[in-house]
């Protein structure tokens, strides 16, 4: 079965949700941090699945480099649609890596609430591409 990457953006809202309606301090940063990080792997895991289905040739490695590698074929191109789906997988992956190692965190609310827009964004100029 393939893995629909876009289901980890409903993860990342219903954790964004949650922890809006959480009273301890500890547990809402904690679900911030998670929707954070799901958002993230929603873009990153769509955006890499159309390249392997659009350009089946292009080598993207199995482990950690492949962050770059996504990122660095959507920038490459000269297409401005292309180089904003690079530019917000960036932003994202910045704030993921700080929402899953940065013992301080700061601003969790907003930058849930950022990633699950730049999510939506990068999963609607996909979607644009295909067209």
């Amino acid at each position: 079965m393939n893995f629909s990457w876009e289901t980890l953006l409903l993860v990342a809202q219903g954790c964004d949700r949650d922890a809006t309606n959480e009273s301890g301090a500890a547990l809402r940063e904690a679900l911030y941090r998670c929707a954070i990080s799901r958002a993230y792997y929603a873009a990153f895991g769509s955006a890499l699945r159309w390249i392997r289905r659009t350009s089946p040739h292009h080598s993207i490695p199995s482990g950690g480099e492949a962050h770059q590698v996504v990122q660095d074929f959507f920038e490459w191109s000269q297409d401005s649609d292309y180089q904003e789906i690079a530019d917000l997988l960036r932003r994202m992956r910045h704030f993921r890596n700080l929402a899953d190692y940065e013992i301080a965190f700061q601003n969790a609310k907003a930058e849930s609430d950022y990633a699950i827009r730049r999510a939506n964004r990068v999963l609607n100029a996909l979607s644009g591409l295909e067209t």
